[in-house]
């Protein structure tokens, strides 16, 4: 079993632990020892990515420019770089997902479309997978999530809140 800290450790090569996790996640893979992971292990990695991603962004510019995490375009290439270098470990390891239910895809759309966190993604991936009609919450940054997705049902004092995180454009899965 594979630990995010540990997978990120060996693929950034800036991270302090970087030479000696990559030298051993190396090893691992060359004695196709078997490395199993899971939905959540792939959605912490996505998040940490982006983490990464926006850290660097603000390192080289400053704040990005519109949403910080997941919709910057330029956060989003860096995480993609660190998520592809993981895909590539994948592909030459003995690798075992060991399937969750089936709804990465849409908890990973609404982390990059409503810039939820991960835990709050799944909340939201749950309602769309269930058939649910929506969610009771006190959060109000599922306000960002396309109400024609996943509608939200808050107390009274939260909906102006909420509601001020809608996105402009209706957005289809």
């Amino acid at each position: 079993m594979l630990e995010t800290g540990f997978v990120v450790s060996a693929l950034e090569g800036s991270d302090p632990h970087h030479r000696a996790c990559s030298a051993f996640l190396e090893r691992i893979v060359r004695a196709r020892t078997a490395l199993f992971y899971n939905d959540l292990f792939e959605l912490e990695l996505h998040e940490r990515a982006f983490e990464l991603g926006t850290r660097e962004v603000r390192r080289r510019t400053g704040p990005p420019s519109g949403a910080v995490r997941y919709t910057n375009p330029e956060v989003r290439s860096l995480a993609g770089d660190l998520l592809d270098r993981w895909h590539a470990v994948v592909v030459r390891a003995d690798a075992v997902h060991v399937e969750l239910p089936n709804m990465l895809e849409d908890v990973r759309y609404f982390m990059e479309r409503a810039g939820l966190s991960a835990a709050h993604a799944v909340q939201a991936g749950m309602v769309v997978a269930s058939g649910a009609d929506g969610i009771a919450t006190v959060e109000d940054r599922f306000g960002a999530v396309d109400e024609t997705l996943v509608r939200m049902y808050t107390p009274q004092r939260l909906v102006r809140r909420s509601r001020s995180r809608r996105p402009t454009a209706r957005v289809t899965m």
